[in-house]
């Protein structure tokens, strides 16, 4: 039986039914896959998520440090998150966990703020957790999820290779046992060539090694899980060698024990002053976990739901909060490692989340003997297969201009960071959308010969014209910074023609109309009568026709019903002109 729900307008008394399965199945998409999960595919997902899992206990405990708390927070936030995004992501292979955005902008936001002691300055954190998922939700209820269409697959791809150089860069620290680097991709990068010095032949080799095991692993025995057998082995020699004292840095104490339950509280600081920081984490989270997904999705061959995500997010920090957990988004490095050990589902996040339970509750003292050099390892070959050259080659073949929007979102990565990187491809290609918005193509049509229908002159040069008569076509949609621009064109090729007696606008590649387009129209009508020329519309869509009618225009062009082609225009134009006469 369908469960339905009766929703009833007050005023009017109208009563629209509701599916309620069909509904919670859009907004908890758990209830849509699992039950078609696969059981062939339980194998690869586990091995995944164990690997994730692993990999997710020393870098949420770094993010945490960056953000001012104690490091179990940050695996309180993980386990949390995990499990929620597991029930609501859209995505079979983000993994929201504490990360580097976040944890950066909560570290220098509330520097500059008072805390009477360490546990208000946790509960702040833990507030700014919830206040950014109750913003997330409340954008999912508004629809925001079209704003992810301005970001462009050009931008994605200079964003996807920027974030793989950005990651890369930052993990040489522990592969070469350098540590300090802080600052943008060229500076930790010159950080590292001027302590050159400090470098660890022991953990360079251990590199080496533990690389030639994940390559060489992957390309003979492809079926073996070579990052979490990597793991494992690397944790277990640690604990029975003495690999501190050879000068290898391991992940160090992990506190046992799960979180309690409580109720977010401000700290003792003023919402205002919380709200400032969470609107940046809003959109730090949002942009960059969806360019994130959306990455991934396209290298996996599926699509993501862009307001869901807003959904799955906003739970993930809002179940955090809860667990005195930080703010959080997708995590590049993570989600990488979960998309190169072949997870099929969501599956692996909640292993994952398992896996953070088990080790709270039982294992904190061997993961605590993980070498970070194995981290810094699985992250950099993770995030080797987002640099995709021969997608920027493809880009650069088909348009230089794209090429270079997404060279700039590359650079932006690089110099600015991972926000501003996105911000400036979209911002770069908002322009040049504005600009070809405000330069369209204004094309002169001409008869090809033996039909009724016109294409370009210019493409077609042997198209035939009607004598006393000129046909232009508009390629996009007539608005206000381009329409005078097409009444400048039109005005000028009439003057240049001489004795045209008819105008003719095809209105086929332009779906839309705003004001300042009808008024220009109109002052291009009088203009035209004032040089002894009429002016017609033709193949006006339905919502240009309505958009004439509503400025009161259409007793001026003629008739405008669906069908009116240029030919018919033309047509019904010389029958007038005759009776006329």
């Amino acid at each position: 039986m369908v469960l339905e729900w009766l929703c009833s307008d007050r005023e009017g008394g109208v009563y629209t039914k509701i599916d309620v399965k069909a509904w919670l199945k859009s907004n908890v998409p758990i209830l849509e896959w699992l039950p078609k999960y696969e059981r062939k595919d339980l194998r690869i997902d586990l091995v995944a998520g164990l690997t994730v899992g692993a990999v997710v206990i020393p870098s949420a405990m770094g993010w945490a440090t960056l953000a001012g708390v104690p490091t179990q927070y940050g695996l309180y936030a993980a386990v949390a998150s995990l499990i929620a995004y597991f029930i609501f992501g859209s995505s079979k292979h983000l993994i929201v966990v504490p990360s580097s955005g976040p944890a950066a902008l909560v570290g220098a936001g509330l520097v500059g703020l008072v805390f009477a002691d360490e546990s208000q300055y946790i509960a702040a954190v833990a507030m700014l957790a919830f206040i950014t998922g109750l913003m997330l939700l409340m954008a999912r209820v508004v629809k925001l999820g079209f704003i992810v269409n301005f970001i462009s697959q050009t931008v994605l791809i200079g964003f996807q290779i920027g974030l793989a150089l950005y990651v890369i860069n930052l993990q040489m620290g522990r592969v070469l046992g350098i540590s300090g680097a802080t600052g943008n991709f060229f500076e930790v990068a010159i950080y590292y060539i001027t302590n050159i010095d400090q470098a660890s032949l022991t953990t360079i080799s251990i590199a080496l090694m533990a690389f030639a095991l994940i390559f060489i692993g992957k390309r003979y025995y492809r079926k073996i899980p070579w990052n979490f057998v990597l793991i494992i082995v690397a944790t277990a020699l640690a604990t029975v060698l003495p690999v501190v004292d050879w000068g290898i840095d391991v992940v160090g104490s992990i506190p046992e024990g799960l979180p309690d339950f409580v109720v977010p509280d401000t700290g003792g600081q003023s919402l205002t002053a919380l709200m400032t920081i969470a609107v940046g984490l809003f959109l730090i989270t949002y942009i960059e976990g969806i360019s994130v997904s959306k990455t991934f999705a396209k290298k996996g061959g599926y699509e993501i739901d862009n307001n869901q995500e807003f959904t799955a997010y906003g739970a993930a920090n809002l179940t955090a909060s809860f667990f005195q957990g930080m703010p959080l988004n997708g995590s590049a490095s993570n989600t990488a490692i979960n998309y190169e050990n072949n997870s099929k589902s969501q599956i692996s996040s909640a292993v994952a989340a398992i896996v953070l339970i088990l080790v709270l509750l039982f294992f904190t003292s061997f993961f605590g003997n993980l070498p970070r050099v194995i981290i810094g390892v699985i992250i950099i070959a993770a995030m080797l297969s987002l640099i995709d050259i021969k997608s920027l080659k493809v880009v650069y073949a088909f348009d230089k201009r794209e090429f270079a929007f997404a060279v700039a979102a590359i650079l932006g990565v690089l110099i600015f960071g991972l926000l501003e990187g996105i911000f400036i491809g979209v911002a770069l290609t908002m322009l040049d959308l504005l600009y070809r918005i405000s330069q369209p193509g204004i094309r002169q049509l001409g008869r090809i010969p033996g039909t009724e229908e016109f294409t370009d002159l210019d493409r077609s040069p042997e198209n035939e014209t009607v004598a006393g008569v000129m046909v232009f076509r508009v390629d996009g949609p007539l608005m206000f910074p381009n329409v005078s621009k097409v009444r400048q064109e039109v005005l000028a090729q009439v003057r240049k023609s001489g004795n045209i007696k008819l105008v003719v606008l095809s209105l086929r590649s332009s779906p839309y109309l705003d004001l300042s387009a009808t008024q220009t129209i109109e002052t291009l009508f009088m203009e035209l009568k004032d040089m002894g020329a009429d002016l017609r519309l033709s193949d006006a869509s339905g919502s240009c026709r309505d958009s004439i009618r509503q400025a009161g225009l259409e007793a001026k062009f003629g008739e405008m019903n669906p069908g009116m082609s240029i030919h018919k225009v033309i047509n019904l134009w010389f029958k007038e002109s005759l009776a006329a006469e």
